[in-house]
């Protein structure tokens, strides 16, 4: 999900065999590092936003527009417990 040329060789794949896409489920995430976000390494943090943000950006934006253009459909984001409710080893 955090190669945006593979992500987009799966949606075109995804509209090659089907012709459409109805319902986009966002659902991937990555959490490559387990402590303190004090010690968070760049390298981590870097992995963590193109997995979880980054992701779910290119994803809309690439579903989203053909969506629109026929009347409807659904995008769904998952997000994590982890960003409403604290912990010790997943700050990041």
């Amino acid at each position: 999900m955090s190669r945006k040329d593979e992500l987009r060789s799966f949606v075109e794949q995804t509209l090659a065999t089907w012709g459409r896409i109805d319902v986009v489920v966002a659902n991937a995430a990555a959490n490559p590092y387990y402590g303190p976000i004090g010690e968070l390494p760049d390298e981590a943090f870097e992995k963590i936003l193109a997995t979880n943000l980054k992701s779910v950006l290119w994803l809309a934006q690439m579903t989203l527009p053909g969506m629109a253009g026929r009347g409807g459909g659904s995008f769904i984001a998952i997000g994590s417990i982890g960003g409403i409710l604290a912990n010790t080893v997943i700050g990041a």
